[in-house]
């Protein structure tokens, strides 16, 4: 059990912007470890906003940003629990990309995504057993779209089982059967998805946050989002037409090379 309590190179449990958070987080917290662990998954659930593509950054610095992706929030969940004396560790597993986004996704983004991707939730040791508590999708994200995109439902932890997304098992390509102490070689790879891409992906979300419970469809969606980002980013809206028009130039070419 000792490795689930020590910090690691991007666990850092033992950094100061760490220990200053948990004991403001745990503020008229009761001391029992059901109490920590549940005020630490709502605390990371709702103030750090899910986003794509923070990579070699740690659990302290997460902190910090204020978003991250699922592996970031999941690392950072860790690190907030060992600080408090909890042991906790991590579920990588490779899920259907498109499946796991759910009807949130965009044809106008899906051409982009690969057919699988790592999704990483923590876990954490209460009473005896490990319970899976996966704090990615935000209260914003779940206010926003879920009449939408059933998937986004919100996760709730109460301490006493596990709180993960609503993921169909068949879009689960492959699990890690037992806890694992870091994901630090996870978070040290490099993103393979241009940054252009990733403020494309970003906004969506945000939009989503912020007016998805005005809209009655994704289709609706996605006409009146790509509006919005011209109409608020244009600099990176440019940029992602330009991206849009070298990647089907790309696959017109590759089509020609496989007639």
């Amino acid at each position: 059990m000792h490795d689930f309590l020590s910090p690691t190179d991007f666990c850092d449990s033992d950094h100061p912007r760490i220990r200053s958070a948990i004991r403001n987080i745990l503020f008229a917290t009761p001391q029992d470890h059901t109490a920590i662990a549940r005020r630490c998954f709502l605390w990371v659930r709702d103030h750090i906003q899910y986003t794509l593509g923070l990579y070699n950054v740690t659990a302290s610095e997460t902190l910090f940003a204020g978003h991250g992706s699922c592996s970031n929030k999941a690392n950072l969940l860790c690190a907030l629990l060992r600080a408090a004396g909890i042991p906790s560790g991590f579920i990588p597993m490779q899920v259907r990309t498109k499946e796991y986004f759910g009807p949130a996704s965009i044809p106008r983004l899906n051409r982009y995504l690969s057919e699988k991707s790592l999704h990483v939730h923590a876990t954490v040791h209460l009473d005896g057993r490990w319970l899976r508590v996966d704090p990615t999708d935000d209260v914003r994200m779940n206010l926003g779209f879920f009449h939408i995109s059933p998937t986004c439902r919100l996760v709730e932890f109460d301490g006493t089982g596990d709180a993960v997304l609503a993921l169909d098992p068949a879009h689960i390509l492959e699990a890690a059967e037992q806890p694992v102490p870091d994901i630090d070689d996870i978070l040290r790879k490099k993103s393979r998805i241009p940054p252009q891409l990733l403020d494309v992906f970003n906004a969506y979300l945000d939009y989503l946050r912020r007016y998805g419970i005005t809209l009655d469809s994704i289709a609706e969606g996605e006409v009146a989002f790509f509006d919005w980002f011209r109409d608020t980013n244009r600099h990176a809206y440019e940029k992602f037409l330009l991206l849009e028009e070298l990647f089907t130039a790309r696959t017109a070419l590759a089509a020609q090379g496989k007639a």
